[in-house]
């Protein structure tokens, strides 16, 4: 097959959805079909063009058997509307006009979402391209900007960002989301939308318990004895990670229990100055790691912290994939669909949203329980192969086969 990612975030940019689509295309270009991405240039979560893309309109590359085509786009990290909205729009405009020659005819064509602004772009460009259009969604927007509080359910930019999701359902051939809860919802809305999922994953080769290293440990200042608490990503408004910190708050006389905060994001100076302001110092946010150091370092800690500030439908955190082939409980903050698979894998515990009373209950027990933490990682550890890398994209294999199929 001929296959088309169109996607405004990909690799080197950071991100779960940089890493799924990454791996993904490699994997199909592996399994024999030619692999396009049509891109921005690199810029995330810096805000900026990365060195080496600087000052070009246009450019080609391969990776790893992958043609990636990448065009300009107004670089930001500003969370204004006019900025974000700017950087949206200038890739959406860009793609069809300098990256659409040279792509050619294309058999599927899937366009990532959000943002949602290549709506228009990727419909005209599956036309010309006489491609079959798949639409995955791996955030349910406009309802999250909603939940988040960032614009009113009545907001005009709302209500035209969910006619665009409309239209773009209705001429999909296929929508596609990282959790059964997105494609739940989009059915419970658009009944005739024919859907699938396409999972976050993991590399279990790369991601494993074996890589558990005591100088990691030493390096992150854990002592003998100590359990360490890692919450490993983006650390923005959605997680709510004021919940870890007031948690570590209420801990801080259990000199056995360490918090580790890796990552970066727009929330991150603010935890830091908040970590200070009640001077704890059993809690540590050690930064952005390259990504050949998170397994050993995953490896090396004893639990995840996966929470989020409220739910949101369909949320199922691609972090929690790694931390389970490492073999980590899972420690969630949530009732969305990362909460219903955590019970129902027996993989770690779930406490509400925000209830750090609760949270600190699970904490301590899994700190108290080294048997309990051993059981839960070799669960863990079961799970996450049932999403390796390799076994999700043989399943898009047979979904995009199966689609130009019945579609003829």
């Amino acid at each position: 097959m001929r296959i088309c990612f169109l996607t405004q975030y990909f690799h080197p940019d950071t991100g779960a959805a940089q890493a799924r689509l990454y791996e993904l295309s490699v994997r199909l270009a592996a399994r024999g079909h030619r692999m396009t991405v049509l891109t921005a240039m690199p810029f995330y979560p810096e805000g900026r063009i990365k060195p080496g893309y600087r000052g070009r309109f246009r450019m080609t590359e391969e990776v790893n058997g992958v043609r990636i085509i990448r065009t300009w786009l107004y670089a930001t990290q500003s969370p204004g509307v006019v900025s974000r909205m700017s950087n949206y729009l200038s890739f959406a405009a860009t793609a069809p006009l300098l990256g659409f020659w040279g792509l050619g005819r294309q058999d599927v064509l899937l366009v990532e979402s959000p943002p949602l602004f290549l709506v228009p772009t990727a419909w005209a460009m599956a036309r010309l391209m006489k491609a079959k259009l798949v639409f995955n969604v791996s955030d349910l927007y406009p309802i999250t900007a909603v939940i988040l509080g960032a614009f009113p359910a009545d907001h005009p930019f709302i209500r035209a960002a969910y006619w665009l999701e409309k239209v773009l359902y209705f001429h999909s051939d296929l929508v596609t989301g990282t959790s059964a809860g997105i494609c739940r919802d989009i059915n419970a809305r658009y009944p005739q939308v024919p859907t699938a999922v396409i999972p976050n994953a993991v590399d279990t080769n790369l991601f494993h318990p074996d890589c558990r290293d005591p100088a990691v440990r030493r390096e992150f200042g854990l002592q003998d004895g100590q359990v360490a608490f890692i919450y490993a990503g983006l650390h923005g408004l959605s997680q709510g990670l004021e919940q870890v910190v007031e948690t570590a708050r209420l801990l801080r006389d259990r000199k056995d229990i360490r918090f580790i905060l890796a990552g970066d994001g727009p929330r991150r100076q603010g935890l830091i100055q908040l970590a200070q302001s009640l001077a704890l110092d059993n809690i540590t946010f050690p930064g952005v790691f390259p990504k050949k150091r998170m397994p050993g370092i995953l490896a090396s800690m004893d639990a995840a912290l996966i929470p989020l500030m409220t739910d949101f439908p369909g949320a199922m955190p691609a972090k929690s994939y790694e931390a389970l082939a490492c073999g980590l409980p899972l420690v969630v903050a949530s009732k969305a669909d990362i909460a219903e698979f955590v019970a129902k894998h027996k993989v770690g515990f779930v406490v509400e949203p925000m209830d750090v009373a609760a949270l600190v209950k699970v904490v301590q027990r899994l700190a108290d329980d080294a048997a309990l933490r051993r059981d839960l990682g070799i669960q863990a550890r079961r799970v996450a192969l049932q999403f390796d890398r390799d076994i999700v994209a043989e399943k898009v294999d047979a979904l995009f086969t199966d689609l130009l199929r019945r579609k003829g």
